[in-house]
């Protein structure tokens, strides 16, 4: 496939983590984690396509209802980046992301856009990601998630996120609710450290793999998220939230490190009830009702 005669349309999705646990800080300033992700049919889409009209460097264009500032440190020219390091042939790109996963919520949907830029010219170059060592890279120089969202579904991991483990794909929805406030990951990270003041112990097994169906498997996963131990001290209506949501069903948890709480149900019908019933209970920024789904999906489209 030549880039030169095809626009790529890359369709990523956001993630929840079905648990996490966090380490204590590695010698590489790095935390180890385990954790369980899954992906959900909340997407961002990026166009890219070779500048139409010569130009130094790579355009990005931002659309869409989330307000991202357009900088050399967004994670689509970061991920084009790393692919010319690693010796891809890419031309100068005419990029466009439609941006509607909320930031700052830890739902991944930067990770996802990396990880959907390499995927897309990974089919293109034919070229693989999965050895162990281009996934250590992946990790440090774009992101803990972006190597799970190289794969999607649903999949285990730990190290720093480049030890991956797929699990069974699982059917289910979820509720996902935003407060009227963002996290930044670097701080929540200082801060669960000072908490522990290094007595952290490594983080334990979340998969408890006896017993239910395999396709709804997170209803054995323990959902424990520990950067909750901090964001319930500092946030009332975060503590709120959560009493709302665990109202509607037994499994509510964080995503990443905040700010999103999410509900787990059977189905979509039940997350969209419970999604009525919370906006109208309490005061949140917004909520939405998903289902888990598989990962990245790329078209290529002829020019011309």
């Amino acid at each position: 496939m030549d880039l030169k005669e095809k626009k790529l349309i890359i369709k990523t999705p956001a993630k929840l983590n079905l648990g996490l646990r966090v380490g204590p800080p590695l010698a590489s300033g790095y935390h180890g984690l385990e954790t369980v992700f899954q992906t959900v049919n909340l997407t961002d889409t990026i166009s890219l396509q070779p500048a139409q009209k010569a130009q130094g460097t790579d355009s990005l264009v931002v659309e869409g209802s989330i307000d991202l500032p357009v900088t050399d440190e967004n994670l689509v020219i970061k991920a084009v980046n790393f692919l010319r390091d690693q010796g891809m042939k890419i031309p100068v790109l005419e990029i466009k992301l439609l941006k509607q996963i909320p930031i700052g919520a830890g739902l991944g949907g930067g990770s996802g856009n990396a990880a959907g830029v390499l995927k897309s010219f990974e089919q293109l170059f034919e070229q693989s990601f999965t050895s162990s060592f281009l996934l250590s890279q992946v990790a440090t120089q774009l992101g803990a998630d972006v190597p799970f969202f190289l794969w999607g579904g649903t999949a285990r991991a730990a190290g720093i996120g480049e030890q991956l483990l797929r699990l069974p794909d699982q059917q289910g929805a979820a509720l996902i609710c935003l407060p009227e406030l963002s996290i930044a990951t670097e701080q929540a990270y200082d801060q669960l450290d000072k908490l522990r003041e290094g007595k952290a112990e490594a983080p334990p097994q979340i998969v408890d793999s006896a017993g239910g169906p395999a396709n709804k498997l997170w209803k054995n996963f323990d959902l424990q998220n520990d950067f909750w131990l901090i964001l319930k001290e500092q946030f009332p209506q975060m503590v709120e939230l959560h009493k709302q949501l665990a109202e509607t069903t037994d499994y509510v948890s964080l995503t990443g490190s905040g700010s999103a709480l999410y509900g787990l149900y059977d189905d979509l019908s039940e997350a969209r009830e419970a999604g009525q019933k919370v906006a109208a209970e309490t005061a949140i920024k917004d909520w939405y009702a998903v289902e888990f789904t598989d990962g990245i999906q790329v078209e290529s489209v002829n020019l011309g």
